[in-house]
């Protein structure tokens, strides 16, 4: 594997990890729709790994949701489950971003990020299957 694609990867992954301690902190501060945001980016960072494994790449998020669903769980290398999650952590993360007077509770929160735990972890899986970690 080229060691610049390589570098991108493990740094999406650290990306990742660190949104994730960074969700876990802001629930302990009583910050759910904060820790929904984070819990959401480190799917995100994750699913950007993937796509880098593959000389993929998206503009947006929209982009990146519809590369992950086409590439990674059609074919099989991810459970349609978490595509589904990623989609709906997608979803709550605009509206704790966006939508005025939307509530999120700490148990809805703490839902979206054990759900980005997995995600990271079914990440790292495909990568270390696919030789590129």
């Amino acid at each position: 594997m080229n060691p610049d694609v390589k570098a991108l990867i493990d740094f999406r992954l650290a990306q990742s990890d660190e949104d994730l301690r960074a969700s876990e902190a802001l629930l302990e501060g009583g910050f759910a729709k904060a820790a929904i945001n984070r819990a959401y980016y480190a799917m995100f960072h994750a699913a950007n790994a993937l796509l880098v494994s593959r000389g993929v790449s998206a503009a947006k998020h929209s982009g990146v949701l519809s590369r992950i669903m086409r590439d990674f769980v059609k074919t099989g290398a991810l459970p349609n489950e978490a595509g589904r999650r990623f989609m709906e952590a997608f979803e709550l993360r605009q509206k704790a971003d966006y939508r005025d007077y939307w509530h999120a509770d700490e148990t809805q929160a703490r839902e979206v990020l054990r759900w980005a735990e997995e995600f990271v972890q079914q990440a790292r899986a495909v990568l270390r299957s696919s030789g590129a970690l």
